[in-house]
């Protein structure tokens, strides 16, 4: 069967009032503009002397983010989503830019 949006009419409503509370509520424009807050703290933190080695990069498109952290086994290496303590971290492999997700 489909996905959220699977085509049948009550679906199909769902979206275009969806799609029409975006337009009307100018969600995008809000979503640009706490992007650039989002980006400017995470580059803030990044820029930080005593964060710098562990925040490899910070990327990511609205308020979609990925940030790499450096690992002290090398590169490569993976973290222990279960040592942080409220932290949940995914190995990811598609690139936004390429519009993989």
């Amino acid at each position: 069967m489909g996905g959220t949006y699977a085509g049948n009419a009550v679906s199909c409503a769902a979206a275009c009032a969806v799609a029409d509370a975006f337009h009307e509520e100018n969600i995008m424009a809000n979503v640009q503009a706490r992007s650039q807050e989002l980006f400017a703290s995470l580059n803030a933190l990044r820029d930080d002397q005593t964060l710098a080695q562990h925040i490899l990069d910070v990327r990511g498109r609205g308020l979609m983010v990925a940030m790499e952290f450096a690992s002290s086994e090398g590169p490569g290496a993976a973290f222990d989503p279960a040592t942080p303590k409220g932290l949940t971290v995914k190995k990811g492999y598609a690139s936004i830019d390429n519009e993989r997700v």
